[in-house]
């Protein structure tokens, strides 16, 4: 069961990243087990995501490679079931996390009376989201408001009228991932149980996954989400060795 959970999420991540990739125009492509775009730039976004276990690592770099338009290495690949060794290909592993899932049938939590969540609709709403969204300075350009006439869903939390928690949710395969969730300081649980609860509301009876570590990893097990297994994420630096 897990490792079809995990093919569901990893299905499902990939498919955020083909939404983010195309929307910038850059789209990428499924195939041989992953999906690729390795002409992109967008930042925090993997080049390539496994999404069944066992890919050719030979034939996943070699993609990368051949299709990368002159970019000269600085790839970053999602090991989606941590069964890639890339060490002898330039890389390195930036970060392990693990895959988690809340069935769609299980309480929504309730929602911290200090945040008030809802789906945003309009550019300024998201203009407003990505401004505070602790990404890089020039995260003005990273979500573009045309990703509002597409199944991404944002959410956001408010504190007396001004926004100051989100998230992010996609829907594919039957399933709706969570992302990009993020809050104020020291207020991690709470902002997981405000996004948890609106996406229930917005997404009803929908299994949620995504993927986490740390602090957030733990408030996603808090407010009942369980571990599904293992990811990798691998750094290559940028002489494409």
């Amino acid at each position: 069961m897990s490792e079809k959970l995990i093919r569901e999420a990893a299905a499902n991540n990939a498919a955020w990243c083909e939404e983010m990739c195309r929307t910038h125009g850059v789209p990428g492509v499924f195939t041989g087990g992953f999906w690729a775009a390795p002409r992109h730039t967008v930042p925090y976004y993997p080049h390539l995501v496994t999404v069944e276990p066992a890919v050719s690592k030979s034939a996943a770099t070699a993609f990368l490679r051949a299709d990368s338009g002159g970019r000269g290495g600085g790839f970053a690949v999602k090991d989606s079931f941590a069964d890639l060794d890339l060490s002898d290909d330039g890389f390195s592993v930036l970060f392990e996390a693990e895959w988690i899932h809340r069935p769609g049938r299980a309480p929504a939590p309730e929602a911290p009376p200090t945040q008030a969540w809802r789906r945003l609709t309009t550019p300024a709403e998201l203009a407003v989201w990505e401004r505070t969204w602790p990404g890089p300075e020039d995260a003005a350009t990273m979500f573009p408001e045309s990703l509002l006439a597409t199944p991404v869903l944002f959410l956001g939390g408010f504190s007396e009228g001004r926004l100051t928690a989100g998230a992010v949710a996609n829907a594919s395969g039957g399933v709706v991932g969570l992302s990009n969730v993020f809050g104020p300081a020291g207020e991690t649980s709470a902002t997981w149980a405000g996004a948890l609860s609106c996406l229930a509301r917005e997404a009803p009876g929908v299994d949620v996954v995504g993927y986490e570590r740390g602090d957030a990893l733990a408030a996603a097990l808090e407010h009942g989400c369980t571990r599904l297994g293992k990811l990798r994420v691998w750094l290559q630096d940028g002489t494409g060795e």
